[in-house]
């Protein structure tokens, strides 16, 4: 077995990778609303996080930033670990240590 050591993600660009990827959120939902679908911001929001870092560890904005959501492995977390994360994320703002990782054993990483 090999250890892989990561280096964690700084605040900077976790924020950064964030607001590139509400931006892209926001102007999805302004489409789908213009074609007739209605879809709260909070399911598009859990979707979209929970299937982009599930099944690919990251999202746009964390791709441009040079980051990565792994798992205590350092494997791809999978859907429901990514899920958890997801409807986790409030808690993020309540603690120095973002608190959705420590729940669902995940961690943002320099790629």
């Amino acid at each position: 077995m090999v250890d892989i050591i990561y280096r964690r993600a700084g605040g900077t660009k976790r924020v950064i990778a964030f607001v590139i990827d509400l931006v892209l959120l926001n102007e999805l939902q302004l489409i789908l609303y213009t074609i007739g679908a209605k879809i709260g911001f909070f399911w598009l929001f859990v979707s979209y996080f929970s299937s982009m870092e599930g099944l690919g560890g990251t999202t746009v904005g964390k791709w441009a930033l040079g980051i990565e959501v792994v798992d205590e492995r350092g494997n791809v977390p999978g859907f429901w670990k990514a899920l958890l994360r997801a409807i986790l994320f409030p808690l993020f703002i309540l603690t120095a240590h973002p608190l959705h990782e420590t729940l669902s054993k995940t961690y943002t990483v320099e790629r």
